[in-house]
């Protein structure tokens, strides 16, 4: 899986296009204008704060991905042992472990699916 990082505050047309970019593991195009980018896969999306989370999640599910919500680390690892996930978008700032271990933590399993 790739790792990438998107500044807050972000528009949902800068967040899709990171997303696509990670999945399909291309370098993007300086100041290439395209179609906001759609998709199918499964996303897992890690914020404890609920509005940030929310807009993520209605941004993402409206651009076609199928999406797994989690406020926290624990949750998170949780839901990657019991489901498919492409791709984990996470708040580096999360209660109990920063975003970046676990990240760490969910590559293995999300290497073995």
């Amino acid at each position: 899986p790739g790792v990438g990082f998107i500044p807050k505050p972000f528009t949902a047309g800068a967040m899709a296009r990171a997303v696509r970019e990670l999945l399909d593991r291309r370098p993007p195009e300086p100041g290439a204008l395209e179609p906001i980018p759609r998709g199918t896969e499964s996303v897992l999306v890690v914020d404890d704060d609920t509005n940030t989370r929310r807009f993520v999640v209605k941004s993402l599910e409206h651009l076609g991905y199928h999406i797994l919500e989690a406020q926290d680390p624990e949750r998170a690892l949780s839901i990657a042992l019991k489901s498919r996930v492409d791709l984990v978008v996470t708040d580096l700032d999360l209660p109990g472990m920063t975003g970046l271990a676990m990240a760490r933590a969910t590559a293995p399993l999300l290497l073995a699916t």
